[in-house]
């Protein structure tokens, strides 16, 4: 039962997809939504050592003051919107603030929640960093809490999905976690598999069983893919 979902968020555009679908999930599940913003001050602190030095230790506390004041700000009309958008769809939401690095924080903060929910790109460390950072995949590495990933464009539901299996661990307890969260969509799935051997296509099987066990019907015939799934 999902009653608790994190929502991380950044200042990219990802941020509007990713609050729009936590709350559809929530609308969903009668659970509750709670955003998490990061200041990264450890990144914004060392990034002006290093490009002022050491000296003018008053100059330098001014500087650093004066970007993580911008970068709050920037982070406060995230919280905004975000608690706009509950409001508006009728969602149960709070608003959580964090100092510190960002993969660090959601994997800490996620162990009291039941899902995750990011964009498929994370821009954390706006700050000092331009770009995509590695936020995401360090989340995805290390979090014990299902994630969910969306793109830039919020999907309007589930209708359609396809599972990825093998005989690892990672791939039985990703099976598991999507029995949990899909139950409330009944999606038609298809399960996909990139070995030919008898020992995949067991786990096809095995992976099938399960699933009609835990109520899904709607179980297309198994795909394959002819080249090793990266």
């Amino acid at each position: 039962m999902i009653k608790r979902i994190l929502v991380p968020l950044d200042v990219s555009p990802f941020a509007e997809a990713v609050t729009n679908t936590a709350c559809q999930v929530a609308v969903r599940y009668g659970a509750e939504v709670n955003c998490l913003t990061i200041l990264d001050a450890p990144s914004m602190e060392h990034g002006q050592i290093v490009h002022k030095g050491r000296l003018g230790s008053d100059r330098l506390t001014d500087d650093i003051a004066r970007d993580e004041q911008e970068a709050s700000d920037r982070l406060s009309v995230v919280e905004a919107k975000f608690q706009a958008h509950c409001e508006e769809m009728n969602v149960p939401c709070s608003v959580l603030e964090d100092r510190g690095v960002p993969a660090k924080s959601i994997v800490k903060m996620a162990y009291y929640y039941d899902l995750v929910v990011m964009g498929m790109h994370s821009f954390f460390r706006f700050e000092t960093n331009e770009g995509e950072d590695d936020t995401l995949a360090k989340v995805l590495a290390h979090s014990v809490t299902p994630m969910l990933c969306v793109p830039e464009e919020a999907p309007t539901g589930f209708e359609n999905v396809c599972v990825i299996v093998d005989d690892s661990p990672d791939a039985a307890r990703a099976n598991c976690q999507f029995a949990r969260f899909a139950k409330a969509y009944a999606p038609k799935i298809t399960i996909a598999t990139s070995g030919e051997d008898s020992d995949s296509l067991d786990t096809v099987v095995r992976a099938t069983m399960y699933l009609k066990a835990q109520g899904f019907t709607n179980i297309a015939k198994p795909a394959h893919f002819s080249d090793p799934i990266k």
